[in-house]
């Protein structure tokens, strides 16, 4: 059961890059006139990034059978906090693109971190305890 944790952990992380990138992408705007681009650029950078490592994380574990919940759950954190204007941040205007982005993006890394608590019920041989 872990294994399949660990299989539907990396889908996750392929679906956030998925969203991000294709499925809803931030807009390619800069700022006015000048060639800066918005912080959604940097936050869709950012979220490619982490879920690269989630995603090597998991197919490392899933191919060792083993499991790393701490870390998924703290990945998943950092995902759920990254498009908050604490952060990284998303543009002001909420007729942008990216605050659907960062709807389905704390959609997906909040279902991570259960991903990652779901391993604190599971014992080996697929029973829960």
């Amino acid at each position: 059961m872990k294994k399949k944790l660990n299989l539907l952990v990396a889908l996750l992380s392929l679906l956030m890059i998925l969203f991000v990138k294709v499925i809803t992408p931030v807009c390619n705007h800069s700022k006015s006139m000048s060639s800066m681009p918005m912080k959604c650029h940097y936050t869709s950078i950012s979220i490619v990034l982490i879920s690269i490592i989630l995603f090597v994380i998991s197919i490392e574990c899933w191919r060792k059978e083993t499991s790393l919940p701490f870390t998924i759950i703290a990945i998943g954190l950092i995902l759920f906090i990254i498009p908050s204007n604490s952060v990284v941040g998303i543009c002001n205007n909420h007729a942008m693109a990216c605050h659907s982005t960062s709807i389905s993006i704390r959609a997906i890394s909040s279902l991570v971190v259960i991903s990652g608590l779901s391993f604190f019920f599971i014992k080996d041989g697929n029973k829960i305890v």
